[in-house]
């Protein structure tokens, strides 16, 4: 029976490199009334979208006496626990610091003066409230959002109508008589700077009424309030502290500007994510076969615009926005081997879906990327390969079987490593990687099955192994090794780098 078909041949090696994902770190310090982290999709957890405060000044009835300047502030991580009433949230480093001039011209109080000391405080308080509990506390202060003060536990409860998430001292300390202070403060670490330098006057606060005690505090929070209050005041000292500092005061010396912004907080809710994109897709770095789209759907209840990121840690980023996205939207994100630069090898991508406020769902995806090999390519020991095979028959008859032989030459290199056990012998699977170095030979060869009876197997043929082989060469990495010393003022370097596979030219030729 004549030879009736054609072998043709495609080997293909894979470089596979195990990617660890790297774990992002945290850019936020993490201080609230709460130590545990709650889940997103926790259903005690009501999240909230990033407040942005503006910028603002303030100062009292004698100007430049005491100015505070607040930056424009980010609050980011807002979170509240429906039972235990607790609010979490973050303020997002990076930003101006905030800003304090105050200054007192010596004016001590007539009279008895060594019994008055100066002081100069700065404190600040968070509070949440609902809408009717702050326009209780406003509608005590005749209609206005003042107080001079920064008090913490229940009396600030009980007559303020919120939520204390802290409140504490920043800065206190006694004067000369003429004295000016200029400082700034980072609002990003406040509360740790609170909690660390005057840690008896720091309190993390919480619901003092429980969840049935007020009828402000029966539905989660709808305002958030940072205040910063600086005071410079004669205070007496022959009377004790449990007077009271604010009772013993003396004006001119005690002013008290304060700074207060208030944010609506808005609830927010993660975006969600499916992934089209098969996984364990491959790429091969050839034209034509090297790029695909990452693809998939995105959606947000709150309509808020998505931005999908795809990410190899230190080897390939790329983004896009959906915009709007309530109802579920596609988004496309291109990869290619060749233009992106990614080497042979199994990476594990993440792909993310985040809203403006951080929320955030991911999904994984394994890509393969495979090296196309050609006659005289060259690969490294040890690095797991794929071989593919093309079957071809004039005829159209099956293929029935196939065989692999690897004719093994370890002397092509210097410093042989040995040879394989099988070479120049069949085997019915190829090699997932090869441990010495050299040259190899790759043959392969199909047998065809013209009729699927065992009783004509006589006529069953295997292809011409020069229609189906390769050669290609297995080599180790070159080892770099340098060192460097200062020799009279000049710097010397040596190089000590070796290629155990330096070439032998008079022993093999390519």
């Amino acid at each position: 029976m004549k030879q009736k078909f054609r072998i043709g041949f495609i080997l293909y090696f894979l470089l596979i490199f195990t990617i660890l994902p790297i774990m992002p770190q945290p850019i936020l310090e993490r201080v609230g009334i709460s130590t545990t982290v709650q889940a997103a999709d926790d259903d005690n957890i009501i999240n909230y979208r990033d407040i942005t405060f503006n910028s603002g000044f303030a100062t009292h009835d004698q100007p430049n006496i005491i100015n505070i300047n607040f930056p424009v502030t980010k609050v980011t991580n807002i979170s509240y626990n429906k039972t235990t009433k607790q609010l979490l949230y973050d303020i997002a480093p990076g930003g101006s610091p905030m800003h304090i001039d105050m200054y007192l011209n010596g004016r001590r109080p007539p009279g008895q003066t060594k019994l008055w000391d100066q002081k100069l405080t700065v404190e600040m308080c968070g509070s949440a409230y609902t809408q009717m509990g702050y326009d209780r506390e406003k509608m005590y202060n005749n209609g206005r959002d003042e107080n001079w003060s920064c008090t913490g536990g229940n009396f600030q409860q009980y007559y303020f109508q919120n939520w204390s998430t802290e409140w504490g001292t920043l800065y206190n300390i006694g004067l000369d008589s003429d004295d000016r202070r200029s400082l700034d403060f980072d609002l990003s670490t406040l509360r740790s700077a609170m909690k660390t330098t005057y840690p008896y006057e720091f309190k993390q606060g919480y619901n003092w009424f429980g969840p049935s005690g007020n009828d402000d505090f029966m539905n989660p929070p709808e305002l958030f309030r940072i205040r910063i209050v600086a005071n410079s005041a004669w205070y007496r000292t022959d009377l004790g502290a449990s007077d009271g500092p604010y009772q013993v005061s003396y004006s001119p010396g005690g002013y008290t500007p304060y700074m207060t912004e208030v944010a609506r907080l808005i609830p927010n809710h993660p975006p969600s994510i499916s992934v089209g994109t098969p996984n364990g897709i491959t790429l091969v770095n050839a034209s034509g076969l090297s790029g695909i789209n990452i693809e998939g759907y995105v959606s947000d209840p709150d309509n808020e615009d998505v931005t999908v990121t795809a990410e190899i840690p230190n080897v390939f980023y790329k983004k896009t926005t959906v915009y709007q996205a309530q109802s579920s939207k596609p988004f496309y994100i291109p990869i290619d081997a060749i233009d992106d630069a990614l080497s042979p090898g199994s990476y594990n991508m993440t792909i993310t879906a985040s809203d403006p406020s951080g929320m955030k769902q991911s999904k994984n995806l394994t890509i393969n990327v495979k090296q196309q090999m050609r006659n005289k390519s060259f690969i490294l020991i040890n690095t797991p390969v794929e071989t593919r095979t093309k079957f071809f028959d004039s005829e159209g008859d099956s293929k029935s079987a196939e065989r692999f032989r690897y004719d093994h030459n370890p002397y092509f290199y210097d410093n042989s490593m040995g040879i394989i056990g099988d070479s120049g012998l069949w085997r019915t699977s190829t090699y997932s990687s090869f441990p010495y170095s050299g040259v190899y030979t790759a043959t392969f060869q199909g047998r065809d099955n013209p009729k699927n009876d065992d009783r004509f197997d006589v006529y069953r043929k295997w292809s011409r192994d020069n229609l189906s082989s390769m050669v290609f060469h297995v080599h180790r990495k070159p080892i770099a090794l340098f060192s460097a010393k200062l020799m009279g003022g000049y710097i010397q370097i040596s190089d000590s780098s070796y290629d155990l596979d330096v070439r032998v030219v008079s022993r093999q030729s390519a």
